[in-house]
Order: C-alpha cells, then structure tokens, then sequence
C-alpha cells in the first residue's frame, strides 16, 4: 500500500512542473562612470520616444533606486497584441534592463464557417514548446498549439528588439559629447 501511494506522489510529482516564463533580462556595463541619475534620466528619455504617452507607459520611477518600471503593449501580427512589463535599473557606469511578464492578446475577429469568431488570446506566454496554458477543447488547442510553434521565433525576437533598443539610446546618448551651444 505504502508503494502504491509512493508511486502515485512520485507520478503526481513529475507530471506537475513550473512553466518558464518568457524573459529576458541584460546588463549593460558602459565604459563610462556616467552617475545612475543621468542613465535614469536617459531611459526616462527612451520610454518617451518608444511609446505615444510615456507617462500611461511608466508605472513606477523611483528615484530612491533609480528604477523605472513601464507596462507596455505592441502590435503583434495581424490579430494580436504583445502586452509587457519593462524593469530599467541604473546604477553607475551599468544599467539591468528585464523584459517581462509577456502576454498575447488576440484582436480582432477571423472567419470561421458561416461566421466571424474573436481571435483567441494566448494569454500568458512561456518560452517552451507550448507556449500557454491551455484553456479550451481539443480543436482550440490543435489551434493554439500551431499558432504557438508560429509565434515563438517572432516573440523572442520582439523582447531581444526591446532589450537592444534600450541599450542602444544608452550607449549613444552615455558616449554623445556635449555641444555647448
């Protein structure tokens, strides 16, 4: 009996794993001792040049750690939504870029039969083979499971643009000598 019980935790206890979610997180050392009050003040510069209305994107900036943290969203294919949260950190001479909490949002419709059904989120997005949760039937989840395969190049490269973009409006405007005009 104990055996059987064991085997049954054992079976219970494989089957249950974490998923990863999707992420990516950088640092960027700069050659510069440039204080983390000007790198804050540069990424604060990058939300409002990346997103229509930086002040609905950013979420926290604290001063104290000089930390900006922005929840913000891109157009995804046709009929979606990338929706994401972006954690700045400066501290001299480096800042710690991390790129998370990803979901996907279908919008829109797409015809099916005789009709037009909403096209079906994803929702929260994990960087393994099935990317989401699973949440319907077994034709939705044929669905999902392809338009998953599809995406996951696509998605990663999105994060992997976000980090790089962030970097790059770093290092130009940390190396940039000042014009006094």
């Amino acid at each position: 009996m104990k055996a059987m019980i064991f085997a049954l935790v054992a079976c219970f206890g494989l089957s249950a794993r974490a998923q990863n979610p999707y992420e990516r997180m950088k640092v960027v050392e700069l050659d510069t001792t440039t204080s983390a009050e000007v790198l804050r003040g540069i990424v604060r510069g990058w939300f409002a040049d990346s997103f229509k209305d930086a002040n609905s994107v950013i979420q926290m900036d604290d001063p104290a750690t000089n930390t900006i943290v922005g929840k913000g969203w891109s157009e995804f294919g046709s009929n979606g939504r990338l929706h994401y949260t972006v954690e700045v950190q400066c501290k001299k001479g480096r800042v710690r870029v991390k790129v998370y909490d990803v979901k996907h949002e279908g919008a829109g419709f797409i015809g099916y039969g005789t009709g037009a059904v909403p096209v079906p989120s994803l929702g929260a997005l994990f960087d393994e083979e099935r990317c989401y949760k699973h949440q319907g039937g077994a034709i939705m989840e044929k669905r999902m499971f392809k338009a998953c395969v599809n995406l996951r190049p696509e998605i990663a490269t999105r994060l992997d643009s976000i980090v790089l973009s962030i970097e790059k409006a770093i290092r130009a405007k940390t190396q940039q000598k000042e014009i006094d005009w």
